[in-house]
């Protein structure tokens, strides 16, 4: 029995391996496509829009690639995988005065999971960084990066009972020109809302003092 299931679970390594090395094979050529494409746009508005679904590609593969390393793919640390996300982020952009504070405790969800939440922490975040550079550059390079200066961004996850609560908040200045609360037909808002639809969830936004976002998800 024993050599049975070292055999079955060799077997299963590799299928993941293999599914994993097809998305990203996949991935890379839409990616290659994409970049073929840009090339030839002369609009600047065209090619930001490339530029963004360029780097939608891009953050599938990898946040596959790092939930796939886990030895149990039904039961997966969320809250470390997120701090494990939230530091890549923040490697990007090591110059720039933001703060990201990780809530997520006893929270384990199975991989079909797990990769659209991800996905979701992944675009929230990073669009919060870009609200905390354009706070940054609005001041006309006058900005101070003290500890009460530094735009903050909050990251939450918790266990409802019947649904998981998914928050994330941060205080850099509101942009209504960058950032319409009542506009959801943006590419970034559009995919958050397919992932958590996918999970059949909610989306709600409101733009006051920050940006606050609550997603309700199911497993």
């Amino acid at each position: 029995l024993q050599d049975e299931f070292k055999k079955i679970k060799g077997e299963k390594e590799i299928l993941l391996t293999e599914v994993q090395h097809r998305i990203q094979n996949d991935l890379q050529i839409i990616h290659s496509m994409i970049n073929f494409q840009s090339y030839y746009l002369e609009d600047k508005k065209s090619q930001e829009l490339f530029k963004e679904i360029k780097d939608h590609t891009q953050s599938i593969p990898t946040i596959h690639e790092k939930l796939y390393q886990y030895s149990d793919l039904l039961n997966i640390d969320f809250g470390d995988f997120i701090k494990s996300l939230i530091s890549d982020l923040e490697r990007q952009y090591t110059d720039k005065p933001f703060k990201v504070d990780v809530d997520v405790k006893g929270i384990q969800l199975n991989i079909n999971t797990a990769i659209p939440c991800g996905l979701m922490v992944n675009e929230l975040v990073a669009n919060s960084i870009k609200r905390s550079i354009l706070s940054e550059n609005y001041e006309d390079g006058t900005y101070e990066s003290s500890e009460e200066k530094m735009d903050k961004i909050v990251v939450k996850i918790t266990d409802e009972g019947d649904f998981y609560l998914m928050t994330i908040y941060d205080n850099a200045r509101v942009f209504p020109e960058h950032f319409d609360s009542k506009n959801s037909s943006t590419l970034s808002m559009w995919f958050v809302n397919k992932l958590a639809t996918q999970l059949g969830g909610t989306v709600d936004r409101k733009q006051d003092d920050g940006t606050l976002f609550k997603i309700t998800f199911k497993e």
